[in-house]
């Protein structure tokens, strides 16, 4: 029995590895969430965004006015 070409070995190769990537994108596929919220704290996890919009954002929450004072605790002096 001859021993298999190198063409042949290549291709299985190259059908293990796209089997592989097909497994892998099964997996991040199968992936379910009951709220919106999983999702966001995911992608969040996964794709961490750039310094220079986390200092962005963090300066513009620092600049945000506190809420008013509920109307009912207006009402009762609290």
């Amino acid at each position: 029995m001859e021993p298999d070409p190198p063409a042949s070995r290549l291709r299985q190769e190259q059908r293990a590895e796209q089997a592989a990537q097909q497994q892998a994108q099964q997996t991040q596929a199968a992936l379910e969430f009951e709220h919106a919220e999983e999702v966001l704290r995911h992608d969040r996890a996964q794709h961490p965004p750039p310094e220079t919009l986390a200092t962005r954002l963090k300066a513009s929450v620092a600049a945000t006015p506190p809420p008013p004072r509920p109307w009912w605790r207006r009402w009762l002096g609290r």
